[in-house]
């Protein structure tokens, strides 16, 4: 730079007077120091473009390793958990209560929406009955017939079902003046793809895999859970995570839990690829109740709860000299009835 500078002053010198080049060396000198201003605006900018690349490299770097600290807890992990332990103490952990209940009541409401499952008569009962639904649950029906405005069936309605017995059962629930709807058991549809599946679809051309009935502030679901080896609809997931403002009811046939393995007539079907209830809380986000009715022989009414899961579960058996009880849900609560 200084040497074109000399160049231009001893080339203007000769080439012009003095006065001349006096006022041109001037305006050189302006100029010069105009280009001087900008080579000095340009590295700045240079040198600032780069003091953000590299602060964008610094915290992308921090903001990666702090998501792997919380995925694998790796170092400082536990440190930085005891500090937030220490300033925000979690909440006690939630027990499992293996032994909720339902309120029982004594009379049926008006408007009463009704769960009750298992109604078959084996062959070793009431032969006059044809193997048709137990003659309890039909002394149950004629009595508050007035007083209910759905009726919610979870599986094993009949014990060998035929075209006849499922015509007979829509006869009688008409007769009654019962809106009735089936979460079929393994009974009534065995599994897959049958004979028995397709009569049933024949005399209930509605069913769905999935339904969905609204009832005020709550909505029920009633799942085919001979469908996917007893596992719950993963459809069904993403709706009630959705519906967090309406209580949530899950009618099917087969226990949905782990826990209650014990208490299912048999093992029919299962996989045991089952969740926990932990799990299943983990999975669902807000509340949720489940009614399944595959219980009867073992247990004729159970009931679990954790965090936001509540399951109950109650099935019919004629023989026993207990008394069954059906699932009463009135005014978004829910109760039990013993027949």
């Amino acid at each position: 730079m200084t040497g074109i500078t000399e160049f231009l002053v001893f080339f203007l010198q000769r080439q012009a007077p003095a006065g001349w080049m006096l006022h041109k060396h001037r305006s050189l000198g302006l100029f010069l120091n105009l280009r001087l201003i900008i080579v000095k605006i340009v590295f700045n900018i240079i040198i600032i473009t780069i003091m953000k690349i590299i602060y964008t490299i610094i915290i992308g770097s921090v903001f990666l390793y702090g998501c792997l600290v919380g995925r694998y807890e790796v170092f400082p992990f536990s440190h930085l958990k005891n500090i937030q332990d220490y300033f925000f103490p979690p909440p006690p952990p939630q027990q499992f209560n293996p032994n909720c209940d339902l309120k029982e009541i004594y009379t049926i409401p008006s408007n009463s929406v009704i769960v009750a499952g298992h109604l078959y008569i084996g062959e070793s009962h009431d032969k006059s009955q044809e193997y048709f639904i137990s003659r309890k649950f039909q002394d149950f029906i004629e009595l508050n017939k007035r007083q209910i405005k759905h009726l919610f069936l979870n599986g094993d309605i009949l014990r060998f079902p035929s075209h006849k017995k499922w015509s007979k059962l829509k006869n009688y629930f008409e007769e009654n003046k019962i809106n009735f709807t089936i979460a079929p058991g393994n009974h009534d549809v065995q599994w897959g793809d049958n004979a028995y599946r397709d009569i049933f679809i024949e005399h209930f051309p509605e069913y769905k895999i999935l339904q969905k009935f609204e009832f005020d502030n709550i909505d029920i679901f009633v799942e085919d859970s001979t469908i996917n080896n007893w596992k719950l609809n993963t459809d069904l997931i993403s709706i009630i995570n959705k519906n967090k403002y309406k209580k949530n009811v899950l009618i099917r046939h087969h226990v949905i839990i782990n826990e209650m393995l014990p208490i299912a007539n048999s093992l029919e079907g299962y996989d045991g690829k089952l969740n926990t209830i932990n799990e299943l809380s983990e999975i669902i986000k807000n509340n949720l109740i489940v009614i399944s009715g595959d219980s009867q022989i073992k247990e004729k009414f159970s009931c679990i709860s954790y965090k936001n899961i509540q399951i109950v579960s109650n099935g019919f058996d004629e023989s026993s000299k207990q008394n069954p009880y059906v699932i009463v849900i009135n005014n978004d609560k829910l109760a039990k009835f013993k027949i």
